[in-house]
């Protein structure tokens, strides 16, 4: 769902709110991948598509994750750089230097999946707020027909629960990273023992 008309160059929905993000979560997905490569970035494939990332960057970074998996090849920082040239995209995202601006190692890959699932919640509220807004405008049009309105309202947000369904709450990942680290230093102690 591209919805990007209602979004004005302040990165502000049309009614002058901020829309739900989560920039810190999306740069912590993206400096994860490139610096712990695939194995991370597998992690996170069924959580995230490009569209849900809300600075363009991170976006662009992800693609050329996408792009690297589907040819099989590995993702570091010497493969990022030339997939984002590839893509036409390695200026748009600040070239090197911006590059290691949104690679920050002072992230726990062990949360990867929490930081996925916060990445995905932000988009899926900006989502619900574009289709709510998108429906408010019907309802105001009285030369549409009411039913036929209520259910194309009802048709998107039932695409939408579609794309939800499956995916638990990033308090639920969290919870359940908690628990296997928590596992792993029961594991560790008993082998000390």
């Amino acid at each position: 769902m591209e919805n990007s008309f209602l979004v004005n160059k302040q990165n502000r929905l049309s009614n002058g709110m901020i829309p739900p993000q989560s920039p810190e979560n999306e740069k912590a997905v993206i400096g994860t991948i490139a610096l712990y490569g695939r194995r991370f970035f597998d992690r996170v494939e069924d959580i995230l598509a490009p569209e849900m990332f809300w600075k363009p960057a991170h976006k662009m970074v992800f693609e050329a994750f996408i792009a690297l998996v589907g040819r099989n090849e590995a993702i570091d920082m010497t493969t990022l750089p030339d997939q984002l040239t590839k893509n036409g995209t390695f200026e748009e995202v600040g070239g090197a230097y911006g590059l290691t601006l949104l690679i920050d190692d002072s992230y726990n890959s062990a949360n990867i999946e929490y930081y996925a699932g916060v990445v995905r919640e932000m988009w899926l509220r900006r989502e619900q707020i574009i289709i709510a807004m998108e429906h408010q405008a019907r309802a105001y049009n009285l030369q549409e027909d009411i039913f036929e309105t209520i259910d194309g309202t009802g048709k998107k947000l039932q695409e939408l629960v579609g794309v939800y369904s499956g995916l638990e709450s990033a308090t639920d990942l969290f919870n359940q990273i908690v628990k296997k680290i928590e596992h792993a230093e029961k594991r560790r102690a008993d082998a000390e023992k």
